[in-house]
């Protein structure tokens, strides 16, 4: 994760200034979680907006990666 006061100034990195994100879990039943992630951002324009999304589709494909992992370990 980046963070904008501790970078220094680049000009060709473009940060979201207003956004967020929301994950919800339902147990389904005992071998089951359903889960729903939206996420939120003014973009600067569309191109701005395609990039978002696929960094949001590489988080959630890592976590469920992730998530995967464990549930093999127990």
């Amino acid at each position: 994760m980046r963070i904008r006061a501790a970078e220094e100034p680049q000009p060709g990195v473009k940060w979201i200034d207003e956004g967020g994100a929301r994950m919800k879990f339902l147990e389904v039943d005992d071998n089951t979680i359903d889960v729903n992630c939206d996420t939120w951002a003014s973009c600067e324009d569309e191109l701005h907006a395609r990039h978002l999304f696929i960094r949001w589709a590489q988080f959630a494909c890592c976590w469920s990666q992730g998530m995967m992992a464990s549930k093999m370990i127990n």
